[in-house]
């Protein structure tokens, strides 16, 4: 990501800093304003919270390679329903030794699609629902509003970690 600069014709452009970026934290005041209250990213991400995440991401992963061989085994019968033409470009009578390994990228890409690891996301964020707004019940909306990106981050980097070292064959 980049900047625009606004900056006149003639007007130097401003040098670069160097930015350290700093753990996530969540503020709260109190009604009266007196003290403000601190959610660091590791209370954000609880244990518990990090444990059901990262079991049901696994549990989901775990189901990908029967997925993979039913939509491998889904294009190889509407290649052959297709007789004499082709199915997406791919002709039976040329499976699996021309066209196997077409067959196979065609399967994965389906099963690990990003449409596919959204709605993954979008399945967990709302599943640990509950156990966010547990643990944050004493929070006030505003902070459990901003802590939520976190939680959303950490689900995202997870899934997209789990798919990416995904080995279907």
């Amino acid at each position: 990501m980049g900047a625009l600069c606004s900056c006149g014709k003639g007007d130097p452009k401003p040098a670069l800093k160097h930015v350290q970026i700093k753990p996530f934290v969540a503020t709260e005041s109190n009604a009266n304003q007196s003290s403000t209250v601190i959610h660091s990213s590791e209370e954000i991400l609880s244990d518990t919270l990090q444990t059901k995440i990262t079991h049901d991401i696994d549990e989901y992963v775990s189901t990908i390679p029967s997925a993979y061989q039913n939509e491998r085994e889904r294009i190889v019968n509407e290649m052959n329903r297709a007789v004499p033409a082709s199915y997406l470009g791919l002709t039976y009578s040329d499976y699996p030794d021309i066209n196997g390994a077409k067959v196979n990228e065609m399967a994965r890409r389906l099963v690990t699609s990003n449409e596919a690891k959204q709605q993954l996301i979008d399945r967990i964020d709302k599943q640990i629902d509950p156990i966010f707004i547990s643990q944050t019940s004493t929070w006030t909306s505003l902070s459990r509003e901003t802590a939520r990106p976190v939680i959303r981050s950490f689900i995202e980097k997870n899934v997209n970690e789990k798919f990416n070292s995904l080995r279907l064959e």
